[in-house]
């Protein structure tokens, strides 16, 4: 269940920024996949979910009952209900879901969140765009960053040319950005990457929630208080909790699948162990790329071409997947 029938990938979304790739290139079709796995596509999207009976209610009115259920909505984003912001800042996913090419702003071009996101985002917009600023809520970026990572980061902005601002956004009009110091930076367009917020069909639906506001899961990634209810990626909140991003959501997968069957069947279930680490690759929008690793991080070129290659790799293992259909 999604809302559409195609899902952009947010790994490419960068280089969709800077004009490195078109839609086509980081877009999946979603029926394909959904026939491949002999599944029901339901393209509307779900407005309710209530988990003591095991029902979704769709967009449409219908409400679908399960057995077992499995949320994967993954997350909002944060300080989405500010003024002006859902009327004047452009959310890149969005964009790239009905935009063959990224829209090169006639003004300057603001980037808000101190995150992965938000710096990749900003290295890259620089590409089309000669006057970019980074708002970030903490003047070392990406928040939560090795040293290494911290240093690698602060001089590719300044060799990009993206200004660094220390700030928290309040406001967004069709002009500027307002800062909760009074400040207001002027802004042809606005980029919002503010960080990943509880997903709105959480909250009503009864599920026991973690301290960031995801379905409270235990080792298997079953409901801590519904035993027929799984979660994974950036809605759930595990025993340990794992950083908000694709690689663990993507490597949650086949433990997921595995341990809903086995609901089904009434087999044992089995722990999601998680890597204590994860590779983290940065796209600069110059041909080079940031990687990390643990406390170490560099800079260069063929860390943008292994970017790509995982990113696009990635990405036609799923196409090659959708192509395999039961006779």
């Amino acid at each position: 269940m999604t809302h559409g029938e195609h899902a952009v990938y947010s790994g490419m979304l960068p280089a969709w920024v800077a004009n490195e790739a078109m839609r086509a290139d980081l877009t999946l079709a979603l029926r394909p996949l959904a026939s491949a796995a002999r599944a029901v596509l339901h393209p509307e999207g779900a407005a309710g979910l209530d988990a003591g009976r095991r029902t979704v209610q769709l967009s449409g009115g219908a409400v679908l009952e399960a057995d077992v259920l499995s949320i994967g909505v993954g997350s909002a984003v944060r300080g989405m209900e500010l003024p002006g912001v859902r009327d004047h800042a452009a959310h890149v996913k969005t964009l790239a879901a009905r935009l063959e090419r990224f829209p090169a702003p006639a003004g300057p071009g603001v980037v808000v969140g101190g995150g992965m996101a938000g710096v990749e985002l900003a290295l890259c917009l620089r590409a089309v765009c000669t006057d970019v600023t980074l708002v970030s809520e903490t003047e070392d970026v990406p928040d939560g960053g090795s040293a290494a990572l911290l240093r690698t980061v602060r001089r590719a902005l300044l060799e990009r040319g993206v200004r660094l601002q220390p700030g928290r956004a309040v406001e967004v009009t069709a002009r500027d950005l307002a800062l909760s110091d009074g400040r207001r930076l002027p802004a042809g367009l606005v980029l919002w990457a503010a960080g990943p917020a509880p997903h709105p069909l959480l909250a009503p639906s009864g599920l026991a929630l973690g301290a960031q506001g995801g379905v409270r899961v235990d080792a298997e990634l079953r409901s801590t208080s519904h035993p027929d209810v799984f979660a994974s990626g950036d809605c759930a909140d595990l025993p340990r909790p794992v950083p908000k991003s694709g690689v663990y959501s993507v490597r949650e997968g086949p433990a997921l699948a595995d341990n809903v069957l086995a609901r089904l069947r009434g087999a044992r279930l089995h722990p999601y162990r998680a890597q204590r680490r994860a590779l983290g690759l940065l796209n600069c929008g110059d041909g080079t790329a940031i990687l990390s690793w643990g406390r170490l991080a560099g800079r260069g070129r063929w860390m943008r071409v292994l970017k790509e290659r995982l990113d696009r790799g990635f990405l036609d293992r799923i196409r090659r997947a959708a192509q395999r259909t039961e006779p």
